[in-house]
């Protein structure tokens, strides 16, 4: 037990990976964080950071969530600022087309509610989504990715949703 232990505390001993992107705010429905269709194509950056010293939860066979993997997350789009919970999930599908999925905010899947933040004030209805599948199956495996795998060329989906409206984005770098 104590060689386990050991071992699990020097596998993780710089425990995060934080990937940086850039893209632009694609498609608005409604009112999403404020904005409305006159912000659509504003930039957007950021970042999110994950634990790669969180259990997984085997689910089934091919997928494994992490909960409370998704430690940090910000995002600034049309000069609004987003902050995550710290305390999102991220779940990894390892099936005939592999899908690495991070989320935030209220979620079915998430027994604790971690709130988001917007330009400061808390959020207890915004939820980010964001997925990237890879269907040559580049990334094999259910194990948190290190380094982080992917590209923004690989199909991704990047939603905000608040009692507003969705707002979509695409990004153009990941890194």
């Amino acid at each position: 037990m104590i060689w386990l232990l050991i071992g699990c505390v020097f596998q993780c001993e710089d425990p995060s990976i934080t990937v940086a992107f850039e893209g632009e705010l694609a498609t608005i429905s409604g009112t999403p964080l404020g904005l409305s269709d006159a912000d659509r194509t504003a930039a957007a950056t950021g970042s999110f950071t994950y634990d790669l010293c969180t259990a997984g939860l085997e689910e089934a066979e091919g997928r494994k969530i992490f909960d409370g993997a998704l430690t940090g997350f910000e995002l600034d789009v049309g000069g609004v600022l987003v902050e995550g919970s710290g305390n999102g999930l991220v779940e990894i599908e390892d099936m005939s087309s592999d899908m690495l999925r991070f989320t935030d905010g209220p979620q079915f899947n998430d027994p604790v509610i971690g709130s988001m933040w917007v330009d400061g004030v808390e959020s207890e209805l915004l939820e980010m989504w964001f997925a990237i599948t890879d269907g040559d199956g580049a990334y094999d495996s259910t194990d948190m990715p290190n380094p982080f795998p992917m590209s923004p060329e690989l199909p991704h989906t990047f939603s905000l949703d608040d009692e507003g409206g969705t707002a979509l984005l695409q990004l153009t770098v990941l890194e």
